[in-house]
């Protein structure tokens, strides 16, 4: 199987003056251009050719024309005062993997900057083809022509774009096997390459002869030395500007140094300078410090002497002194201090009586905002002490009422019921919502006597029960103590029990008619059952303390209920 060969995929435009924005699919064995002269189809070589050669070499291969500037194939704006424009081919490397060649114009350069696309980031030596060839409209950034710079910061989706130079540009394409030829090797062989595809773009064949393609194949021996020369020359100049870089770097290491040096010699002197300043300032200020502790002291040992003098002096006075002198100084002093006494006590007494006589006016003054009122009382046509009350009571009432009032809306708002007392009929008509609400009162009340009645006798519908037995057979009113022994032994059957264990009443009537008790306290008595004592304790309240017809328990009579059944 033959070798697969680099080929042209396609070639594209954007902002190309008589091309514009297109992209042209190139065919595997021959591509045609036909259109009418001038629409552009000369231009299809050219721009091969600078994308082969640069834009420094480049010339055009149709005949008759003057050299074609690259920035006037630039489209410009809608000012006519700039513009910027692409040039690109796919270079198809491999089978369906393409790597993308192209070049930058601007109206402001005369030259073509190199670019190239790849799916790698490398861009030194292995170029890495992409899956799918760029097109034009994979250069626009939200439908705008940008720059190169800005291009090279953005991933265009297939793969990286960045600029390189002539012959980095060259020499990548000689690497990936692009181009036969590395042309990145001397200016001569760009020229020749350059001549070779101009030749080929005139259509009139190619001439065998040129001396320009002989040398370019074969090679030119004079021009080889005088390569090999000015390589040589160019060798031992970079040599000579190696060492001179190393000299330089010396150069700059030493004088460095030397700055370095310079500024600690500086420092130090400095340092030295301000060490003695600083010795002949601390030894000025011990001095001084020295001299004033000198004249403090001199000072101070005369004060001394003086007090010494002084005190000698008081001393001799002190004895001159008689001791009745002494006892009558002492006498009138504690007189003083006695007198001193008896005015704070006066001054104490004084302020109590005229904080007293502060608080009758006080007072004076209270009595007569009273008297002032009353009279305007009866001013208003209240002239008895009967019609006084009568407003005091109504007056005292309705601030009753209104506290209490304000302690009923705090109560609803507390508890979330005020939006339901609004809705109901005690807001709206409070009088009649009044009397019903005493009346069920009422009827609660009774209620809650007969419940209490019912939950102190439990199974009063039990015949075998005790309270059954007691409300039928015992004569009512019942005592305390009947009560109390009755409640206390109500849960006792008068059946027999299925377990022996439990204790039962089988005759009640000998325990209620003659119980054998004795009071123990206020709280209680004692039971005796054969020779055993238990305690009652009284009921708290009393239910059977009254007639037989005044008992509500709130049951129906049985004969009642049997006449609605018939």
């Amino acid at each position: 199987m033959a070798k697969f060969q680099p080929k042209i995929y396609s070639l594209s435009t954007l902002n190309i003056r008589q091309h514009f924005n297109s992209d042209y699919r190139f065919n595997d064995f021959r591509t045609d251009f036909s259109g009418e002269s001038g629409s552009g189809k000369s231009l299809i070589a050219d721009f091969i050719q600078m994308l082969l050669v640069g834009s420094r070499v480049f010339k055009s291969g149709t005949d008759g024309v003057s050299n074609r500037d690259t920035s006037g194939l630039v489209l410009k704006n809608g000012g006519g005062k700039y513009g910027r424009g692409y040039i690109f081919i796919n270079i198809e490397i491999q089978y369906r993997k393409y790597i993308t060649l192209g070049g930058y114009l601007d109206t402001t350069s005369t030259q073509m900057q190199f670019f190239i696309i790849q799916a790698g980031y490398d861009f030194e030596e292995t170029l890495l083809p992409m899956n799918e060839p760029i097109f034009y409209k994979d250069l626009l950034l939200d439908g705008q022509i940008e720059t190169l710079e800005n291009l090279e910061k953005r991933f265009l989706g297939k793969g990286y774009l960045k600029g390189v130079n002539n012959k980095k540009y060259h020499h990548l394409l000689f690497n990936n096997g692009i181009l036969a030829v590395d042309l990145s090797q001397n200016h001569q062989s760009l020229k020749s390459y350059a001549a070779i595809i101009r030749a080929f773009s005139r259509e009139k064949g190619f001439f065998t002869d040129s001396d320009a393609l002989k040398t370019f194949l074969f090679g030119d021996s004079d021009h080889k030395q005088l390569v090999d020369k000015y390589r040589e020359e160019v060798q031992n100049i970079n040599v000579d500007q190696q060492q001179h870089h190393h000299l330089l770097e010396e150069i700059a290491t030493i004088r460095s140094k030397e700055q370095k040096i310079e500024h600690v010699l500086r420092d130090f002197n400095t340092c030295s300078q301000l060490k003695k300043q600083f010795s002949l300032e601390n030894i000025c200020f011990w001095y001084q410090e020295n001299e004033l502790i000198a004249e403090k002291l001199v000072q101070s040992t005369q004060d001394y002497q003086t007090n010494q003098i002084k005190r000698l002096l008081i001393k001799k006075k002190l004895s001159n002194v008689k001791i009745t002198d002494v006892k009558d100084q002492h006498k009138t002093h504690s007189k003083l201090k006695n007198n001193n006494k008896n005015s704070e006590r006066e001054k104490e007494k004084f302020e109590i009586e005229w904080q007293k006589a502060k608080n009758l006016l006080d007072e004076s003054a209270k009595y007569k905002d009273n008297i002032d009122k009353v009279n305007s009382w009866f001013t208003e046509d209240r002239q008895d002490a009967d019609a006084i009350r009568q407003w005091h009571k109504d007056k005292r009432s309705k601030v009753t009422d209104t506290d209490n009032l304000k302690a009923f809306e705090q109560f609803l708002i507390e508890n979330k019921l005020k939006q339901q007392f609004e809705q109901s009929d005690r807001y709206n008509d409070y009088a009649t919502a009044g009397k019903m609400t005493s009346q069920k009162l009422k009827d609660f009340e009774e209620t809650i006597s007969k419940l209490e009645t019912q939950l102190v006798f439990s199974d009063l519908d039990n015949p075998a029960s005790l309270a059954h037995w007691a409300i039928e057979h015992l004569d009512l009113p019942l005592t305390t103590e009947q009560e109390s022994l009755l409640i206390h032994l109500q849960y006792l059957s008068r059946t027999t029990p299925n377990s022996p264990k439990e204790r039962y009443l089988p005759f009640p009537e000998k325990l209620f008619k003659e119980p054998l008790t004795f009071k123990a306290n206020d709280n209680g008595f004692w039971l005796e059952l054969n020779g055993i004592h238990e305690f009652i304790t009284n009921v708290p309240k009393q239910h059977l303390s009254v007639p037989p017809d005044q008992i509500t328990l709130g049951r129906e009579p049985r004969c009642r209920t049997t006449s609605n059944k018939i």
